[in-house]
Parts: structure tokens; C-alpha cells; sequence
């Protein structure tokens, strides 16, 4: 790759122990006091502030300011090697291009000093099932039609495009996203390829004002995503987490509206990672573009996206002592509970007597206790007796005096019998009361006889 598309926008300075940006090297005094080196890899680089230079072709053009690599000072006898980042330095464009192909799950491959990401996103109502090619495979659109099915759980299918999204972007802002080294990445979406600058907007806000002068006709024909840096993080009225990742993003000049960068999402395990100070970038879906909200009464414009599922965010952060960059990560699936089902009622036990339902006393069938005996038709419960009272000592000295056991008390006289109680004509009988049986009719016997066949034989 060449020098010209991956230059260094930062540096360590041992002096102060702090990073250097490429946008200081014209300030006066020089920002830096001691020796500059890879804020990775330790390699020593140089200051190269901004310049005029010229061509081979005699045309002449500005350098931007930036820091270059040194050159190791090589042993007597040992062939000059040309100056590179060390061995697992995040800077060292080859490996770095070739890691991030190598896991994207075959959605991103490496074609000299360029990447292609191949996006595969589909509507975030769609099955769970993944459609991620078999690493090298060529890949297949989606269908024009996909099935639309609600799942309960949708699993991270999707997780590897958006990933790879998020490491692009995290390692252009290595590179201060340097619009040169920005075109070395390409998108390609449904067979059609997209410069990086017109897929992914932000953090610069130019770039997010460009995006809101696009969106501003209506919404893009392909998925846009944002990189940016949460600012401020709060809860609607309506209990909705929000984001804000920019604010005043000049749209246009002059005393043009300014727009602020909103995330919002009515689930909120997929804000809740997204702190303030967390790096963010936001990929919109084919059924979830973004949007832009306009205030009646004036004011900031809102440019907003409301995330569904979970590969539609990426977050990392940066240490900034040493300005290492994390591994970017996405939140979790979101999981949708499933209404609770009613409960069946139990099915009765087979030769089980079911108790009769209690439907109140008839007053028809409240009678005095009963006397019979045991051997009655209608009861045959044993009788009851009547509950006594124990007499204290001094109300019968006998039984002190006797220690034999004492004779059963004589039987309570009958409770007086109820007052009449008028029948109840809608009332059904109760199934207690059994009618009384009736006397057999007696019929006399048939004492005519009838003329048979032989007496009117006879008569003739």
C-alpha cells in the first residue's frame, strides 16, 4: 500500500507523555518537547508539518501535515529494510485489512491495497436464520421477498457485517478518517458498490451536515450508518432511552437549521452499553431508515435512528492515556418474552365422586332433628347425642363421694318444631325429601265375558 493513502495522524511524545495530533504541527511553539514515536508499536516517527511540493509531472500540490516512520538503523552488512510499524501494531495496513477479512465471516476481501465489506442485511422482522456465505463463497442477494415471520430471540446472524463496519471505522480514525485512506474501502450492497465516504458519515460535521442535506428529500436507497461519539444519554418522558452521538451539525451555510444525532430504541438492553464518551457506529436497516424530525416552533433539527436488533449497533472505546482503541463489540440480542399462556383447567379423575354444588339450604326441607332409629329407611346416620356439661363439685357431691363411673345423662327433650313455612312454587324439590309411596289401586275383577268364536258358531 502505498505511503500517500495511510499516514499517521497521531504520536506519542515521551517529553510530555501526551498524544501529538498532525493538526498541531503548524502551532508555535512546536506542541512536542521530547522524542515522537507509535503510540502502538513504539516506532520512532517524525513531525512532517504541511508543505508545498511538486510532482514528477512538474504539477504542484499541498502535503498535508503527518507523521512519518523512521528508518532502523541497520547493522554493518545487513540490507536497508524499508520503515514499517512492528509486528501486531493496529497501523500496519496489510495485516490489519487481511485480520478483518479474515473475520468477517466471509464478507470482506482484500484486493491489493483496497477491502471490499459486502453488506448482507436484511429486514429486521425477518427469520433468525443467518445468510452469511461460506468464507470465499460468491455471495447471494437477498431475496426480493423475504419471508416476514416473528421470532421471539433474534440471535447475532448479522453480527460480522456490522463488526467489520465498526473495525473499518476504527481504523480510519487512526487515521484522523484521512478522506485518502477512506478510499481504499469499499461497500458493496445487492451487487452494487459504494464509496465508504457515501455508506458511513461521521465523526466529522461535515460530513453528518452532507448526510441531513441527503436525507432531507427522503430516505437513501441503500443502508446509511453514522460514527460518531455519545455526548449525553437520558430517558424519555415515555420511559424510551436516547443518545445523542452529535449536536449543532451545521447543514448548510449561512443561518441554516442545525441538527443534532439522536439514537433511540424501544428496547433498552441495546442502549444500555452506549455510555457517554463510547464510540458508536449505527447502521440503519432496510425497514428502519433514518429520520429527521423537524420542530414546529423552531429550534435544533433531529436527525434519528431507532434501532430494532442488535447488529444494528457497534461500540468501542479508546484509552485516552495511550490511545488504544478496543475491540469493537455489539450488545445483545434482543429477547421479546412470550405472553404467558392461560391455565388449563385439570381434568377430573376418573372414578372420583364429584361433591354436589352447594346451592343453599331449602327452607321447605328445615325440620326438627331427626328420632328415628337406625334402621329408618330415610336416615340412616347414627343418633346423635345431645352435648353435656361436666357439674362443678359443689353443684353434685356424689360423684365426689362415689368414685363408680357415673350414669349417662337422660336425653335432651326435642326442640320445639318450626313455624310453617309457605311452599316456594319455583323452588325445585329438593332431592332429600322423598315422597310418601301410594296404596296399590284395587280393581274389581272382569266378570263379562266375551261372545267367542264357537258360541256365534253355534247360532248359526
Amino acid at each position: 500500500m502505498g505511503d500517500n493513502s495511510f499516514r499517521m495522524q497521531q504520536a506519542w511524545d515521551d517529553g510530555t507523555e501526551k498524544l501529538i495530533s498532525a493538526s498541531q504541527l503548524n502551532d508555535v511553539p512546536k506542541p512536542y518537547t521530547g522524542k515522537l514515536s507509535c503510540p502502538h508499536c513504539h516506532h520512532p516517527v517524525r513531525a512532517v508539518p504541511e508543505h508545498a511540493s511538486t510532482s514528477k509531472n512538474g504539477k504542484p500540490y499541498t502535503v498535508s501535515a503527518h507523521f512519518a516512520l523512521q528508518s532502523e538503523k541497520r547493522e554493518p552488512g545487513q540490507p536497508e529494510r524499508k520503515a514499517e510499524h512492528r509486528p501486531g501494531c493496529p497501523l500496519r495496513p496489510v495485516e490489519t485489512l487481511v485480520d478483518i477479512a479474515r473475520h468477517s465471516g466471509g464478507l470482506a476481501e482484500v484486493d491489493g491495497d483496497r477491502l471490499e465489506l459486502r453488506l448482507v442485511i436484511t429486514e429486521t422482522t425477518n427469520s433468525k436464520r443467518a445468510l452469511l456465505p461460506a468464507p470465499g463463497a460468491p455471495l447471494q442477494p437477498p431475496p426480493a421477498r423475504p419471508v416476514r415471520r416473528e421470532v421471539v430471540s433474534r440471535q447475532p446472524s448479522l453480527a460480522p457485517a456490522v463488526t467489520s463496519a465498526a473495525r473499518i471505522a476504527k481504523f480510519l480514525a487512526l487515521y484522523e478518517n484521512a478522506p485518502a485512506t477512506a478510499r481504499q474501502f469499499t461497500v458493496r450492497y445487492t451487487g452494487h458498490p459504494i464509496p465508504w465516504t457515501r455508506f458511513s458519515y461521521g465523526p466529522d460535521p461535515t460530513t453528518l451536515g452532507a448526510l441531513y442535506r441527503r436525507l432531507r428529500p427522503g430516505p437513501a436507497d441503500h443502508p446509511v450508518a453514522v460514527v460518531g461519539t455519545v455526548l449525553a444519554a437520558g430517558t424519555s418522558r415515555h420511559g424510551q432511552p436516547w443518545r445523542r452521538i452529535a449536536a449543532k451539525v451545521p447543514t448548510g451555510p449561512g443561518q441554516s437549521p442545525r441538527a443534532d444525532v439522536y439514537l433511540r430504541s424501544d428496547h433498552p438492553e441495546l442502549l444500555a452499553p452506549l455510555t457517554i464518551g463510547t464510540h458508536v457506529l449505527a447502521l440503519a436497516a432496510p425497514d428502519v431508515p433514518w429520520k429527521i424530525w423537524t420542530p414546529s416552533h423552531g429550534g435544533d433539527h433531529h436527525l434519528v435512528l431507532w434501532p430494532r436488533a442488535h447488529w444494528q449497533l457497534a461500540y468501542w472505546t479508546t484509552d485516552p492515556a495511550t490511545g488504544r482503541i478496543s475491540t469493537p463489540r455489539t450488545p445483545p440480542a434482543v429477547t421479546t418474552p412470550r405472553p404467558p399462556r392461560p391455565a388449563r383447567p385439570k381434568p377430573p379423575v376418573r372414578n372420583e365422586v364429584q361433591p354436589p354444588p352447594d346451592r343453599g339450604t331449602d327452607p321447605r326441607t328445615t325440620t326438627a332433628p331427626a328420632t328415628t332409629t337406625p334402621s329408618s329407611r330415610r336416615d340412616t346416620s347414627p343418633p346423635t347425642a345431645a352435648p353435656t356439661t361436666p357439674a362443678s363439685p359443689a353443684e353434685n357431691p356424689t360423684t365426689e363421694q362415689n368414685p363408680s363411673p357415673r350414669p349417662a345423662p337422660p336425653p335432651a327433650p326435642p326442640a320445639p318444631p318450626a313455624p310453617p313455612i309457605p311452599p316456594m312454587p319455583r323452588t325445585p324439590p329438593s332431592p332429600l325429601s322423598v315422597p310418601p309411596e301410594e296404596p296399590p289401586q284395587h280393581r274389581p275383577p272382569n266378570t263379562k265375558k266375551g261372545k267367542g268364536f264357537l258360541h256365534r258358531w253355534l247360532r248359526r
